[in-house]
């Protein structure tokens, strides 16, 4: 096996060991952060167990100051780490704007996602140390290589690793708008028949997300939000915008702009709609002609790879065994 420096082996071993130790912290913490409502929980059935009790001694345990005590250093206890937590997830150098409302167009909303997000992009981080570290012992060009490229190498296999969770949640949102891009004509014309029927805006847009709850849960999820900043705000525009800022997509900034603008100016929010859904329409009627046109072009490669050899082969395959034979 190839030699290492030893500084660069302690060094290696050193930022592994500190990583792990962070990893585990951060793990540790997070754990008892979220886990203690339920031990809280527990506790309290506790004490209502021996509070029942008819032993006496077992009551003047209960009755003394030290359950307080114990739960009001416990509470200052949780309220610290929530604060540390809250300040750390909060640090624009960690958590930006930007990542929270990647977050949310992907679909996680959990309390805990910035959390498992910074803790897996760590972890990530930190393998790509160790895949980096072992490509540096088994390559032996490396090996014999200078400290610089070492650490070089070191760095951008770990740098590489460090993205792998941003490249994942790309990914994730990626798939989420294109299935909701294809559930949207669908909801949009149940909109247009709920409106047709008499409904408002809000009570139509509340009947499709429960309609449409059974076979599509992405945009029945986005539906119900904005249903719900529809009746809590009072800038309707505000409620719009969140919603394509959940999802970016093209057609639901056209849907967004189309009811802003019926509200704007007045005009009947079913006449937008109605004239937005045969847009929606032509255009995926126009993808799909476009997809038909290329079919052509695209058969090219697999007949002259895959069928032209084998007509080759038979039509010419005995005359060339009849010259062998010849010859």
């Amino acid at each position: 096996m190839p030699e290492i420096d030893l500084v660069t082996f302690q060094s290696i071993n050193m930022a592994i060991a500190t990583g792990i130790s962070v990893f585990v912290v951060l793990y540790m913490v997070g754990k008892l952060l979220f886990t203690w409502p339920q031990l809280e929980s527990r506790l309290d059935n506790i004490r209502t167990y021996y509070s029942l009790s008819e032993a006496s001694f077992i009551k003047a345990n209960l009755n003394n100051q030290f359950w307080q005590r114990r739960k009001k250093s416990e509470k200052k206890r949780v309220s610290y780490i929530k604060r540390a937590l809250d300040s750390i997830l909060k640090n624009p150098f960690l958590v930006e704007e930007s990542m929270k409302t990647s977050f949310e167009q992907a679909g996680w909303h959990l309390k805990e996602t910035q959390l498992i997000f910074l803790g897996s992009k760590l972890a990530c981080f930190f393998i790509g140390l160790g895949i980096g570290y072992i490509v540096l012992l088994t390559r032996p060009a490396l090996a014999d290589s200078s400290f610089t490229v070492k650490w070089l190498v070191l760095i951008l296999i770990a740098f590489t690793g460090w993205l792998v969770p941003d490249l994942y949640l790309r990914g994730v949102i990626k798939n989420r708008v294109e299935t909701i891009e294809k559930q949207f004509p669908d909801a949009l014309d149940l909109i247009i028949i709920c409106l047709q029927a008499g409904l408002g805006l809000n009570r139509a847009i509340e009947r499709v997300a429960k309609e449409m709850s059974l076979f599509g849960k992405e945009i029945a999820h986005e539906l119900t939000i904005t249903n719900i900043e529809l009746e809590i705000m009072l800038d309707r525009r505000q409620a719009l915008q969140n919603l394509y800022a959940r999802v970016p997509s093209t057609i639901i900034r056209t849907f967004t702009t189309a009811v802003l603008q019926s509200i704007q100016q007045g005009t009947p929010t079913l006449q937008a709609l109605d004239v937005l859904s045969k847009e929606i329409r032509d255009t995926r009627m126009q993808k799909a002609e476009t997809k038909a046109a290329k079919l052509p072009s695209l058969m090219v490669i697999p007949l002259v790879l895959f069928v032209m050899p084998n007509l080759f082969i038979v039509l010419l395959g005995p005359a060339i065994v009849r010259l062998l034979n010849v010859t």
